[in-house]
């Protein structure tokens, strides 16, 4: 047992020294790597300095902090922060009070409007009816067995009716029947008038007959300025031909010339050596009726049946306003002046009238601030309201009816043109087209083949006066 106790002490002294070895080991090992990293960074520090060290911060280089506040400084922060937002608030709460205001004033506005509308509606429906019962009175009067009281009668009745322009019937479908009826109420009484003086006409002294004669004239000619505002005078003399037409006098050739004389029928009528005839020898009627003709089995029929319809006034030396194309109105057909060949419509120059609609007189008043007159066309000559669907019809029925265009263009030689809208441009501006985008000047350019000036604008007629004034200079520049 001694033995043994002496071989477990000696075992247990061995592997307490090996352990002791080992520790002793693992320090002096991490003593020589610890050595070795600091002298190869004293090394490195002596070589390259401070760039190549360890990353540190210099405390004594940073910027001191900012002082905090005091407690007055975030108590009058605190204070304006208030306020700001009191005034936002504030603010806010009077945008929304106004909001509120305008929306009440709209509302009543809108409220008063509907009611003016209503009432408005109201009397012309109550007119209508008066007007349809006075036509069927119109149309039983009787003169078979015409007397001169019957005349007087008749005059007295016209000399209080007259005829509404086509340009002002409005847009709403009661105010346009108002017109129509009162129309055909007028034309009634003009034809009664007709009827009687052809039957008495025979009766009459040469005095009396000339004064009748005279009167019916004027009324002839009331007619024509309402309906369609001709004043051309070739255009003029179509508009009575046609009405002779209707009528079938048979002394045609003398009331011409008791229409020359009369000073009172012709007082209101315009300068008429500033107008020419744009259809002379039947230029346009001719080539449209043509271009129809050549397209009817190739064009929607919904436009091909339709009448062309064109401009048949020019004036000397004037401005050009040119739109797309005429829109559709059936009633067309019976208001405007049909061509010799009757297969297109035709209107005159609205220029100096009194009475032209404000949208010609706007136009009269933009030519007159450079000193000028104005003629109004359009590209096209068919009469569609859905533009997109004109367009997308035939191309060559389009192209041709802009080469009679530019023949007509040619034929007015205006000082300048312009054409109103994106669509007119589209059709016409190109290299290859009327009007080569290289040819700008100024915000202007030039119609190929000729010096004219040409503007793209929109509808002067619609542009505020801002626009307009920034147009007209450069109208101005270029003439």
């Amino acid at each position: 047992n001694t033995e043994y106790q002496y071989l477990i002490f000696d075992v247990s002294w061995k592997l307490k020294n090996e352990t002791n070895n080992k520790t002793m080991g693992i320090i002096e090992n991490s003593f020589k790597r610890e050595l070795g990293k600091n002298t190869g960074k004293m090394v490195s520090n002596m070589i390259f300095g401070d760039k190549h060290s360890t990353p540190y911060r210099r405390v004594h280089s940073a910027p001191p902090p900012p002082p905090r506040p005091s407690k007055i400084q975030l108590e009058h922060e605190a204070n304006l922060a208030r306020i700001e937002a009191e005034k936002e608030i504030q603010r806010k709460m009077l945008q929304e009070q106004n909001k509120q205001h305008k929306a009440e004033l709209e509302l009543q506005e809108r409220i008063y409007k509907e009611q003016q509308e209503t009432e408005q509606e109201q009397f012309l429906e109550k007119y209508i009816i008066e007007l349809q019962s006075s036509i069927r009175e119109a149309l039983d009067f009787n003169t078979d067995a015409p007397t001169l009281q019957q005349v007087n009668y008749l005059i007295s009745v016209l000399e209080t009716k007259k005829w509404a322009n086509k340009l002002d019937f409005g847009s709403k479908s009661l105010e346009k029947n108002k017109n129509r009826l009162e129309n055909e109420l007028s034309d009634i009484y003009l034809m009664k008038l007709n009827e009687c003086l052809e039957i008495l006409s025979d009766d009459l002294s040469d005095i009396k007959r000339k004064y009748y004669f005279d009167t019916l004239q004027k009324f002839e000619k009331r007619k024509s300025e309402g309906l369609y505002g001709v004043i051309g005078a070739n255009v003029g003399l179509l508009a009575k031909k046609a009405f002779n037409l209707i009528r079938g006098i048979k002394k045609t050739k003398e009331i011409e010339e008791n229409h020359e004389t009369n000073s009172e029928a012709s007082a209101s009528i315009p300068e008429s050596s500033i107008f020419f005839d744009l259809n002379e020898n039947n230029r346009i009627s001719d080539n449209l009726a043509k271009i129809w003709s050549k397209y009817s089995n190739s064009v929607d029929k919904e436009i091909i049946n339709r009448k062309p319809i064109f401009s048949a006034d020019g004036v000397k030396d004037s401005l050009l306003f040119v739109g797309i194309n005429p829109s559709y109105e059936p009633s067309d057909d019976e208001i405007f002046l049909k061509s010799n060949d009757e297969k297109s419509l035709l209107y005159g120059s609205l220029y100096q009238r009194d009475d032209a609609p404000d949208y010609f007189k706007s136009l009269e008043a933009f030519s007159e601030r450079v000193e000028r007159g104005y003629t109004h066309t359009n590209l096209l000559y068919a009469r569609e309201n859905d533009r997109d669907f004109l367009l997308r019809t035939n191309s060559d029925f389009i192209r041709e009816q802009l080469e009679l265009t530019y023949d007509t263009i040619e034929k007015i030689k205006p000082v300048a043109i312009f054409f109103f809208g994106a669509i007119c441009r589209n059709l016409i501006f190109g290299a290859d087209r009327w009007v080569n985008p290289k040819t700008e000047i100024d915000g202007r350019f030039i119609l190929n083949g000729t010096e004219i000036p040409v503007f793209f604008t929109e509808d002067i007629a619609f542009l505020n006066e801002s626009d307009k004034d920034k147009l007209l200079d450069k109208v101005r520049l270029a003439l």
